[in-house]
């Protein structure tokens, strides 16, 4: 079910010979996302991204997570995370460079996951988004739609609750 600009750019990356590889670090994957994300939002701070390498190593320790990374013209344009786990991969972070973009790098990797573990496993959770850019990137592929609902608890003094409302 990918959709037409999905396909275009799986083809591009193939014409221009990227290739997949499984040697990047966790340490470089993170820098780069850390990078990356930066350009993008100021909603990340240094405690979000403390808490992703953690979370990262202690799944790398239990062999539950592997780094996939596209290279383009002999550098490394793309990596994503994707955390393995029963049924499901769920795709966790990536960073893409302007080359990457250009190359249709991350669809690449994507492809490339799909095509690698389909038989592995049933489930690959997007590990959505409310941002538009992600949403429809992953909509690309044909990901579906689902609502995840939150509960938010205010600890605020009772004069300042009611001040609040």
């Amino acid at each position: 079910a990918y959709s037409e600009n999905t396909k275009r750019n799986i083809q591009k990356a193939e014409k221009n010979n990227l290739k997949i590889r499984f040697d990047y670090s966790l340490k470089a994957h993170t820098e780069d996302f850390k990078k990356e994300i930066i350009k993008k939002t100021r909603d990340y701070n240094s405690t979000d991204f403390t808490n992703m390498k953690k979370i990262l190593n202690e799944l790398s320790e239990r062999k539950k997570v592997v780094i996939i990374s596209a290279e383009c013209d002999n550098k490394i344009c793309a990596s994503a995370s994707f955390i393995f786990c029963d049924n499901t991969i769920t795709y966790f972070k990536s960073a893409t460079n302007e080359l990457g973009k250009k190359n249709g790098a991350m669809h690449f990797v994507i492809n490339y996951v799909f095509e690698k573990y389909r038989n592995e496993f049933s489930l690959f959770d997007f590990y959505g988004s409310d941002a538009e850019p992600l949403a429809r990137f992953n909509k690309g592929f044909g990901a579906n739609d689902y609502i995840y609902y939150s509960v938010k608890k205010n600890r605020l003094p009772a004069i300042l609750k009611f001040i609040k409302k």
